[in-house]
């Protein structure tokens, strides 16, 4: 029986998409659940509020943490800033150092930004709008669960 590597936590790049080296210095606990590009910069959030960025994709800095439970899910960037969304909590930031938190309530899970607005999804096929990614509101109940979101100009 062969070996298995577990890879929580792997930040990696890539210039063809087919052959990846590993970014340096990078520990398991610091696993990203979603990154977005905007201002010449990647920023990446995680569980209990974690929030980091990078110019070069190798080099992680400014990590930072929020509360214990407030998994940050969705990270975009939209009119200007970033707009980490999670469990209680929503941070922006322009250039991905300096947060500003919010609370929010029944956020969803996952979160997109388009035509001026945020849209999300949630567990059970619960979908949700908001103007400022802190403020949200319930406005469809879909029969299965929605995994994602995701907003395009078709045309």
């Amino acid at each position: 029986m062969g070996r298995r590597k577990v890879c929580r936590g792997r930040r990696a790049t890539s210039k063809d998409g087919k052959e990846w080296a590993d970014a340096p210095e990078t520990k398991a606990t610091d696993t990203l659940v979603d990154v977005a590009f905007g201002n010449a910069v990647f920023v990446g959030v995680g569980l209990h509020g974690l929030r980091t960025s990078t110019a070069d994709g190798v080099k992680w800095t400014a990590k930072q943490t929020g509360e214990e439970g407030e998994h940050l899910n969705s990270v975009v960037f939209a009119g200007g800033k970033f707009v980490a969304v999670g469990a209680g909590a929503t941070y922006t930031s322009a250039d991905g150092e300096k947060w500003e938190r919010a609370v929010n309530e029944d956020a969803p899970q996952f979160a997109t930004h388009g035509a001026g607005a945020f849209v999300g999804a949630a567990w059970k096929g619960r979908l949700f709008t908001s103007k400022d990614g802190v403020s949200w509101q319930e406005t469809h109940k879909a029969d299965r669960h929605v995994l994602a979101v995701a907003f395009s100009t078709v045309g």
